[in-house]
């Protein structure tokens, strides 16, 4: 959890520095206040979190749902069901 938790505070540091540049050397319009791009730094770090806890407790249903999309069977082991014993009839 803590891996999810800083690769989160990262990207919203990342998105923070490039709002903040885009302001700085892209904008026309006068620098937006810091109150603005540290309350957009939330919503990115809020975003982040959730997207990154839905793809790691979804990971087998979009694997499966990809391999649909692709047309590429693959065969995951731990679902694989074999009966190796000896019938019973």
């Amino acid at each position: 959890m803590e891996k999810v938790v800083a690769l989160a505070i990262l990207i919203s540091l990342l998105f923070l520095v490039a709002k903040w540049l885009e302001g700085r050397f892209l904008d026309w319009e006068p620098e937006r206040p810091l109150k603005h791009l540290i309350r957009d730094s939330g919503i990115a770090l809020v975003a982040s979190l959730a997207v990154i806890y839905a793809s790691t407790y979804f990971n087998g249903y979009i694997q499966d749902f990809l391999s649909i999309l692709t047309g590429v069977r693959k065969l995951v082991p731990e679902k694989a069901q074999i009966f190796t014993g000896e019938p019973e009839f």
